[in-house]
């Protein structure tokens, strides 16, 4: 077992994934198994909802942890959200606005409200967060294919997001990071952004 993403819990319970398997380590309870399928091939089955070794995962590119514990999972080959919980269940969370196409390279934040946010990095078309409440509402808080730097629409390669949503991105095209306002607005915070 190879892990390789890592996303630590408001409890301090650090979420893992690796060889298309997740799991948790605290400090009480050491190592635990979520869910995954050993051995599963790197792009390999789509991933089912379920419970356990019974879920095959795809290539999965960045997670998160919500408030409550659970683990978000995004798998790139398969264009699914999964949600895994701390006893292993896991379901897919359906939203608009999702491409992993060229336009792919997904990142995964979460606020201490529990909403989920998507980063789509949008190489060439322009990059997009969008927001997931717990019920599965989804927001597009922004949308990058309206900004032109030079040539190119600006992209989300990276996202933070803090506490209390207020949502952060860095975009290679430019190489700056921006702050995204209520309204879906950028401002430039750091970098020339040219």
């Amino acid at each position: 077992w190879i892990p390789r993403l890592v996303a630590m819990g408001p409890d301090g319970t650090l979420s893992i994934v690796g060889n298309q398997r997740v799991g948790t380590l605290s400090a009480t309870n050491g190592y635990g198994f979520l869910a995954g399928a050993s051995g599963a091939p790197i792009g390999g089955p789509a991933p089912q909802t379920g419970t356990g070794e019974s879920v095959f995962f795809g290539d999965i590119v960045d997670i998160t942890v919500d408030a409550q514990g659970n683990t978000y999972a995004m798998d790139q080959t398969n264009s699914k959200l999964l949600k895994v919980t701390r006893a292993g269940v896991v379901t897919e969370v359906v939203f608009p606005f999702f491409d992993t196409g060229s336009a792919g390279y997904n990142k995964l934040a979460a606020d201490a409200a529990g909403n989920i946010y998507v980063a789509e990095r949008g190489y060439g078309q322009g990059g997009r967060i969008t927001r997931v409440d717990a019920q599965g509402n989804a927001t597009l808080l922004f949308n990058g294919a309206t900004i032109d730097i030079g040539s190119d629409k600006i992209t989300v390669d990276q996202l933070a997001v803090r506490p209390d949503g207020q949502a952060y991105f860095y975009s290679w095209v430019g190489g700056a990071v921006y702050r995204v306002d209520g309204i879906g607005q950028a401002t430039l915070v750091a970098g020339s952004g040219d």
